[in-house]
């Protein structure tokens, strides 16, 4: 009897013994997939069950940090930085992940820290973006270009590199180049977590390209999945007006005039939904409005006296057309004055 006790005793031990190899080498399996999936939807569950069932392991949370970088969680960042560094994470990563968070929020302040940091690692894929995200806010389009193009040589499959160009050639207004780029990033599918941001860019470059159809399409997407992001909900309606579907562009202008009465670019949008129908009186209020919000725009002052002038008010529009001329004279002199900058 006591041999058995004793055996079966040794059993459990042995039990328990291959229970933990197992759940040891599920959790390694699980966090080096965990590692390759970070910057995709799919990290983000395995991520929560790993930090669930292995709440000592600190590497969970630092990679929870950069996932939530990634999908433009600042926040939740700090709160997983936090964790990590409890359970004693590498300080040094922690400090890199703070500056490539501070990167994404506020570039103009970390710029210098991040090209420190660049310059005794170029070849760190996340340094590079994060530098050129301060080099494209600070109007050096060039040196933006420079960086990401690096990272795509060593990586063609970068999707926030390729969101990222797409973007600086969009503001700098090459068109045709920030397309491909943009569908680049589209194609990686809403697994990405760049797929978002590249969505709206890319809808907005079709905008400006003239392909009202698909763009529209993307704007409404990209406002089913965020309701309240005034710019997909501003797309939404530029769009449905371009293609004549006017009460739903007065729908989208209108909901966002609810959250923000006072946004002038919505106000003017109104107006002019309201002129496509034909109904001047009815755009009059909007850019009265609008001139009150921004009232060193000059076209307002030279819309409403058109429609002034149309409806028969020519008093009323005298005055606007007066304002009009002095802003633009004011404009004008200013622009005379200020020597030429040459490259």
């Amino acid at each position: 009897m006591k041999k058995w006790v004793a055996g079966s005793g040794i059993l459990l031990v042995l039990a328990a013994g291959v229970v933990l190899w197992l759940r040891a080498g599920r959790f390694d399996t699980w966090l080096a997939d965990a590692r390759d999936k970070i910057g995709t939807r799919a990290a983000s569950p395995l991520l929560d069950q790993l930090a669930s069932d292995n709440p000592d392991q600190a590497e969970v949370p630092y990679l929870q940090a950069r996932q939530a970088r990634l999908a433009g969680k600042p926040q939740d960042v700090v709160t997983a930085l936090g964790r990590a560094k409890q359970l004693g994470w590498s300080g040094a990563l922690l400090d890199r992940e703070r500056l490539l968070t501070l990167a994404a929020v506020d570039p103009r302040s970390a710029r210098a820290d991040v090209a420190r940091a660049w310059e005794s690692n170029p070849d760190d894929a996340d340094l590079s973006l994060a530098l050129a995200g301060c080099e494209l806010q600070a109007g050096r389009e060039a040196r933006t270009l420079e960086l990401v193009d690096r990272v795509l040589t060593r990586d063609p499959a970068n999707l926030f590199a390729h969101h990222l160009r797409g973007k600086c050639l969009l503001q700098t207004r090459h068109l045709a180049e920030a397309r491909a780029s943009l569908e680049a990033a589209f194609a990686g599918g809403p697994d990405s977590l760049a797929h978002p941001a590249a969505r709206l860019d890319l809808a907005m470059c079709l905008l400006d390209q003239g392909e009202f159809g698909r763009a529209h399409e993307l704007f409404l997407a990209a406002r089913k999945d965020a309701p309240s992001s005034p710019l997909a909900t501003f797309g939404v309606g530029r769009t449905a007006s371009y293609l004549n579907r006017l009460d739903e562009a007065e729908e989208a202008y209108q909901d966002i005039l609810r959250q923000r009465p006072t946004h002038a670019e919505t106000l003017l949008a109104m107006a002019q939904v309201a002129e496509q129908r034909g109904d001047l009186s009815a755009a009059i209020p909007y850019l009265e409005r609008a001139v009150k919000v921004d009232p060193e725009r000059a076209e307002i002052y030279a819309r409403l006296a058109k429609l002034l002038t149309a409806v028969g008010d020519e008093k009323q529009a005298a005055v606007h057309e007066s304002r009009y001329r002095e802003i633009e004279t004011a404009r004008l002199k200013k622009r005379e004055a200020t020597p030429e900058v040459r490259p």
